[in-house]
């Protein structure tokens, strides 16, 4: 028996569990030299732990056992050449996966860590002194929540069309909208992730009083706190009120929705 090692011997040898042993002999693939049928001991010979080892360095690396099975089948150079290049596109194409979600989970996480800075500001007024941004004015005024989901889709389809995301959206109304029975936006607002296509001026550079706030714009009274600070502060407010909304990602329904509120001043 010195020519054989049992399957213990085996796994201390490579470092290959004796249950993953078992398995690649049962599946025909490291079928064990000699077996004693009366106490079941399995014995490998020598040289079957260098076969052991590419096995699960094959593993590691991506190979399926078919394909592990065809290279020791056919043991030509093209062919495993060619199980080799196969995986390589398989892992770069896994890798490419890997980076996308890599990205998507960073962003997230910094939106996160926006969101939880912005919810300390809550209904406190502040002055900003804001360049002119640029987006995408989509024309129109909505006056029902019917007429702001049918410019919603037909915004979204837009945005397919292009392939586009939107980084921010809102919209602009005038002030004396809010005391109306029914509230109008003048227009919808985006910017886009693509800056070949925010080309309009959506919010003017100028000096603004600004608040943050949560939930159902019309029925949390953030527009008063704001023309409230105005005369407190003796500051002319113009009649063009911007609402921003973030983007964010955690939120049960409305009143969860951060938006920023902007009323430009002289």
């Amino acid at each position: 028996m010195d020519e054989y090692i049992s399957i213990g011997e085996l796994s201390k040898i490579t470092g290959i569990p004796i249950s993953k042993i078992r398995y690649y002999g049962n599946i025909g693939l490291l079928v064990p030299a000699l077996k004693n049928e009366e106490t079941n001991y399995r014995y490998y010979t020598h040289n079957q732990v260098i076969v052991l080892k590419i096995i699960n360095h094959m593993r590691n690396i991506g190979f399926s056992i078919d394909e592990i099975k065809e290279h020791f089948e056919k043991m030509s150079y093209e062919h495993t050449m060619k199980l080799y290049e196969n995986i390589i596109k398989k892992t770069q194409s896994e890798l490419e996966k890997l980076k996308k979600m890599e990205e998507e989970l960073l962003e997230s996480y910094e939106k996160f860590k926006k969101i939880k800075e912005l919810d300390k500001k809550i209904g406190i007024p502040f002055i900003e002194y804001r360049e002119a941004t640029k987006g995408i004015r989509f024309y129109g005024e909505v006056t029902s929540t019917k007429e702001l989901r049918k410019k919603v889709k037909s915004i979204n389809l837009f945005k397919k069309e292009h392939g586009l995301k939107h980084k921010f959206r809102g919209f602009r109304a005038k002030i004396e909208s809010f005391k109306d029975d029914i509230f109008v936006r003048e227009e919808l607002i985006g910017i886009m992730d693509k800056d070949e296509f925010n080309r309009d001026i959506v919010i003017p550079k100028g000096k603004y009083v600004a608040l943050y706030d949560k939930g159902t714009i019309e029925e949390r009274g953030s527009l008063e706190i704001v023309l409230e600070y105005c005369k407190a502060n003796g500051l002319k407010n113009k009649e063009d009120v911007y609402i921003i909304f973030s983007n964010s990602i955690l939120f049960k329904d409305r009143s969860d929705f951060i938006y920023l509120l902007l009323v430009e001043v002289e």
